[in-house]
């Protein structure tokens, strides 16, 4: 570039700076800077997080191979429809009913009447029972009951649990336990 053309470059740059407002330059150098610190600050850290992510998903997979698994990032939809095909089916509830009346005489329960109600689901792909089971034992017994019959009934859930006393010195304890059993939805 030539002196006559440099000075031709720094006339318009001069004209220009005078054309536009404060606010437009103000703008034009706010977003000069923000490019300057995009490419000198973030670039660097996102193509740092590219590279730990990439090596997160090499040692997840290198992990899982290690354990013996073939998919070593699960997908959500295949856990969902595993956890369906994990549960039991509504006709095996009379069984895991005995079941759970079983766990409760074991741990030295006094089941009075239990209400069984079976709860629509909408959209279908289980079935619900509530469950409320009023038991008379000790407090120690209740939670023994509650922790067996969590591990021996598959997919049963406690719900809530109200205690009472008759006074205040007595060991036994009336308790209104209520559960729900989920079931696989009928085949």
């Amino acid at each position: 570039m030539d002196g006559k053309d440099a000075g031709l470059v720094i006339w318009r740059l001069r004209r220009l700076a005078r054309a536009i407002s404060w606010p437009a330059a103000l703008a034009v150098g706010l977003f000069a800077s923000e490019a300057a610190f995009h490419f000198s600050a973030m670039a660097p850290v996102l193509d740092q997080q590219a590279k730990l992510r990439s090596e997160v998903v090499l040692l997840s997979q290198t992990s899982a191979q290690s354990r013996g698994h073939a998919t070593p990032i699960s997908d959500p939809r295949a856990e969902l429809a595993e956890f369906y095909g994990a549960l039991a089916r509504p006709a095996s509830a009379p069984d895991l009913l005995r079941r759970l009346h079983r766990v409760a005489r074991d741990q030295g329960l006094t089941l009075d009447q239990a209400e069984y109600r079976p709860l629509p689901d909408p959209e279908g792909k289980l079935t619900r029972y509530q469950i409320l089971l009023p038991a008379k034992g000790t407090y120690p017994e209740v939670r023994r009951f509650l922790v067996q019959a969590s591990g021996d009934v598959p997919g049963l859930a406690v719900d809530s649990i109200n205690f009472q006393r008759q006074q205040i010195g007595d060991p036994v304890v009336e308790a209104q336990i209520k559960l729900t059993l989920f079931l696989g939805a009928p085949s």
